[in-house]
């Protein structure tokens, strides 16, 4: 053990030497993609996600959704979770990638979901938003809404499946498995206690996730430099520049596939987000391959029923260009945080007030 030890030790130390050496030597290609990542955490990442991260954490701080969560029993014991692990399922699918996980990192850090369910959970709620499936994939990329709703609703099928399957069977497994019946809310939060808290954790999970991001594109970008075909590879490493490179070489199927897989990238965010919750890493990935599959089968039935005319795809064979401008709302929106987080830090320093982040 201690041998296999020491040999991946050097095997990392080599990895990182190695790494030093081609950024040293691909100085302007490293740089290109840092700026090229930040300008997707910038123009694209954080306007579409922080909202929903800021939204899943104001929702279970302030304890809103439990009026309706009371009526929605039936459907926690269908999936066999509890009522408050309900609403992570929920915003999962409206939110996309890491908001489920961010729900799930939140209600766990509240105690309003037990530790077994909060594992349950991560592996399960994992999934694209429809912002990015109808919006970019649907409309930009393929210039096909109806193909977007179709991604969109093998999404949320091979999510709500492995979500049952996993719950009813891990949660039989247990030794204590979790109840029904919500947990109750450790700390009550004032309205304003609810935004600044919901606020502060909201930036150190975007943070993180924009970190991971800047990382994989430059790992795509100096892929790029190798002698051989790196499409596939990048789309396995970052699911949004991977679709921009691979949608002229992949079939619909394949490109369901690929999101229900989600990306490396991805998984590392959200393991970022839940952090505090420990789960088995191997089981998660399978959990990604598997809901692939499902997502490739059940796009393959849709076209086959409801198919869609080939001039559709004429975007496929062509190189994709994506564009993004900003808007008066846009800068209206960044302002607007911004002076949140002031107050939020402000906040902090005069009074003791305790932030929860994840």
């Amino acid at each position: 053990m201690k041998t296999f030890i020491n040999f991946k030790k050097n095997l990392i130390f080599l990895f990182s030497l190695g790494t030093i050496i081609i950024l040293l030597t691909f100085t302007s290609t490293y740089k290109e993609s840092v700026i090229e990542g930040i300008d997707v955490c910038c123009n694209v990442l954080l306007p579409s996600l922080f909202p929903f991260f800021f939204l899943s954490s104001f929702v279970i701080y302030t304890n809103c959704f439990q009026p309706i969560a009371k009526h929605l029993g039936f459907v926690s014991k269908i999936f066999g979770v509890s009522k408050n692990g309900l609403i992570a399922i929920l915003l999962c699918l409206v939110g996309g990638f890491p908001v489920g996980g961010k729900a799930i990192a939140t209600l766990y850090s509240e105690n309003k979901i037990t530790e077994s369910e909060a594992k349950i959970l991560s592996y399960c709620l994992v999934g694209a938003g429809p912002g990015f499936l109808v919006t970019f994939v649907g409309e930009n990329l393929f210039c096909n809404k109806t193909l977007g709703i179709y991604l969109l609703f093998a999404n949320y099928l091979s999510v709500l499946l492995i979500t049952f399957l996993n719950c009813k069977i891990l949660n039989k497994r247990s030794k204590k498995p979790y109840i029904y019946n919500s947990i109750e809310k450790s700390s009550d939060y004032s309205l304003g206690e609810s935004i600044v808290n919901a606020t502060e954790s909201s930036i150190k999970s975007s943070l993180s996730m924009c970190g991971f991001v800047i990382i994989f594109i430059v790992s795509n970008n100096l892929l790029k430099l190798l002698p051989i075909h790196t499409e596939l590879i990048s789309i396995i490493l970052e699911i949004t520049s991977g679709v921009i490179n691979c949608n002229h070489i992949l079939s619909i199927e394949g490109v369901a596939f690929f999101i229900g897989f989600g990306g490396i990238c991805v998984h590392f965010q959200i393991f970022g987000i839940i952090k505090d919750i420990h789960i088995n890493k191997v089981f998660f990935f399978l959990m990604r391959v598997l809901q692939g599959l499902i997502s490739y089968v059940v796009m393959f039935i849709l076209l086959k029923v409801f198919p869609i005319s080939a001039e559709t795809f004429e975007s496929i064979n062509k190189e994709t260009t994506v564009t993004v401008s900003s808007t008066i709302w846009g800068s209206f929106a960044l302002i607007f945080l911004s002076l949140i987080f002031l107050v939020s830090i402000n906040h902090k320093n005069n009074q003791e007030v305790n932030l929860c982040a994840e």
